[in-house]
């Protein structure tokens, strides 16, 4: 005849509920933040791709914030009297504002291509004059012999309309 086991002494797997889990609280959630995680991942996608399609937003961010760096540190360079720094800041802030405009490296611009693209008006001739004498005074540098940058630090002003100026074109 046949014989009954004895009962096992492992129990086996406890569970708090016989509630089936897709009818629990926690696993909705859980199915809510799925889905917003793939919304997040196909929005990141789709502005990747825009991005990659149109890589002048990408160097305007870039150059606008390339600018305003040059320009609080030529405002230091300025406050601290220090005129070879502010030249040479005041330089990298003119290169950053024209390099959306061409398809180059700003510390590639030259003082033609800054002054390609100063809006035209009024006072354009002392607006050239400043970015000729600021990109002449830092082009010294390779010079044999440096001559000494005689600049005042009071065209600050002037050079703060323009790069404000270049900045609206951007």
């Amino acid at each position: 005849p046949a014989r009954l086991s004895l009962p096992a002494k492992d129990t086996g797997r406890v569970v708090a509920s016989l509630q089936p889990l897709q009818t629990q609280g926690w696993f909705v959630v859980l199915q809510f933040l799925l889905v917003f995680a793939l919304l997040v991942i196909w929005r990141w996608d789709e502005r990747r791709r825009f991005l990659e399609a149109h890589p002048e937003i990408v160097r305007r961010r870039a150059a606008k914030k390339s600018l305003m760096r040059e320009r609080k540190l030529m405002r230091r360079a300025a406050a601290a009297g220090k005129t070879e720094k502010f030249l040479h800041h005041a330089r990298l802030a003119f290169q950053a504002a024209a390099a959306p405009h061409f398809p180059a490296e700003a510390r590639a611009m030259v003082g033609g291509d800054v002054l390609a693209i100063l809006p035209v008006n009024e006072r354009s001739q002392g607006a050239n004059e400043i970015v000729r004498q600021i990109f002449a005074a830092t082009d010294r540098r390779f010079a044999e012999q440096p001559e000494i940058h005689s600049l005042p630090l009071g065209i600050l002003p002037a050079i703060e309309q323009l790069l404000a100026e270049l900045e609206e074109l951007l």
